[in-house]
């Protein structure tokens, strides 16, 4: 199962070792979409890192801005602690 957030986050700024970063910038132009994709635990790196790049594509065509502006972050849940109709999840399948 999949679950997936689209927002925009208003700037971001990153700083060295360390870095530092902040949300909130008045411009608009600064604006980056933010996709926030939860899904079970237990899907391999190669699958996560082909979603990335599929969604960063999409977001890229239709936002109108560059691939560099994308966020894309996972949120792995055990199965288990997902529940549909009141039944917990099943492994992911490999």
């Amino acid at each position: 199962m999949v679950l997936m957030g689209f927002t925009y986050l208003a700037g971001h700024r990153l700083v060295g070792p360390g870095s530092a970063w902040y949300v909130g910038a008045p411009k608009e132009e600064l604006r980056m979409p933010f996709v926030n994709i939860r899904l079970y635990e237990g899907h391999g790196k190669e699958r996560k890192d082909e979603l990335a790049k599929r969604i960063t594509q999409a977001v890229t065509d239709v936002c109108q801005v560059p691939p560099q502006a994308v966020w894309v972050v996972f949120e792995e849940v055990p199965p288990t602690d997902w529940f549909a109709a009141g039944a917990p999840g099943q492994p992911v399948k490999k």
